[in-house]
This record gives structure tokens, sequence and C-alpha cells, in this order.
């Protein structure tokens, strides 16, 4: 090849096993990908997966219809927000946007499917973040309280869920009620 065009890659696989013998045993397999004109690294798709970034670009472009206006929201450069679209479509196999001038763009029927699920999936993304930051601080979960009865006839019990409540909406507070000796020994 000229120094012009880009040289293929070859990704190999080694798969190491163990024989009944005790003795190991290493195969090796060799994938050929190689790049096409726009310079996608072409091979099976489970080399390169989509990410969440992916369906970001995506969907940033979808609701802008234009490829700058959503580069410059995402604080990407549009020629990389482009490549990135490119490859989606690649990916995926099918063309999600009808790009007929420079400026013009428009989603195509298998778009409007996709961008309904990617948008439902980074929704989806992020709440599984914000739980697992919630959780990691202590503001999800279960709380167990145990409470004598002189405790809930003078109100104390009510006020430490309505506070529990306002302080912490996603913490669950399950009451018992019990005596003295058992939460001690609780």
């Amino acid at each position: 090849y000229s120094h012009f065009e880009r040289p293929p890659l070859i990704v190999i696989q080694f798969h190491a096993t163990a024989t009944g013998s005790g003795a190991a045993r290493s195969t090796a397999r060799v994938v050929a990908c190689c790049r096409d004109s726009t310079g996608f690294l072409r091979g099976p798709a489970s080399y390169f997966p989509m990410e969440v970034r992916h369906l970001r670009y995506f969907t940033a472009v979808a609701s802008e219809l234009h490829f700058a206006r959503a580069a410059e929201r995402l604080n990407i450069a549009a020629p990389t927000l482009s490549t990135q679209i490119k490859w989606l479509e690649a990916h995926l196999g099918v063309t999600l946007f009808i790009r007929s001038t420079k400026k013009k763009v428009e989603l195509t029927y298998a778009g409007r499917q996709f961008q309904n699920r990617a948008l439902a999936l980074i929704e989806s993304f992020d709440q599984a973040e914000r739980f697992a930051r919630e959780a990691s601080r202590g503001e999800v979960g279960d709380v167990r309280l145990g409470y004598v009865l002189a405790a809930a006839t003078a109100g104390y019990v009510k006020r430490v869920i309505e506070h529990s409540r306002a302080a912490l909406p996603n913490v669950l507070v399950h009451i018992h009620r019990m005596e003295t000796v058992p939460q001690i020994k609780a």
C-alpha cells in the first residue's frame, strides 16, 4: 500500500485452555479488519461496541437537525460529530439521517424509531447513575425503626417519618412496635 493509504489492522484473539493432563493449550485466531474509504475500521461489531456517547451524539443531532449546533451543544468539533454519526450508521447498518444539503438534515423513519429508543436508554442510564450516587450517600434504601408505644402517642414517630420523607424521599422507613428490652438487644 502507498503511504497515503491506511494499512489494514490485524486483530489476533488468543485463547488458553487447560487439557485433561493439566497442561495448558493455547490457540490464536487471526481476524482481519480493514479501514473503508471513510477511514472506519470494518470488522465484527463486537470489536467496536456502541457506547452511550454515541446515543447522546445521535439524540443531539436528532433534536437540533443541524450538525454544527449539535456539536456546539456537545462541546465537540462538528467533523468529529459527523464522523461519530457515520460510524453509528455503519455499526447499525441503517441510514439515520438524510443529508440533503450541508445545512439541512432530516431523520429517516429508522432514525425516528431509533431516537425514541435512544432517549429512553439515555434516561435509564442517567437514572441508574443517579441511583448509584444516591445509594453511595445513603439517600436510598430501607430503614427499620423500632418504637415504644409512649413515643408513638407523644407524636415522635410521626415527626421522624415526616422528617425522613422530606429529607430522604427515596428511603423507605419500616416501623415496628417494640418494647424497650428487645430494642436494646436489636
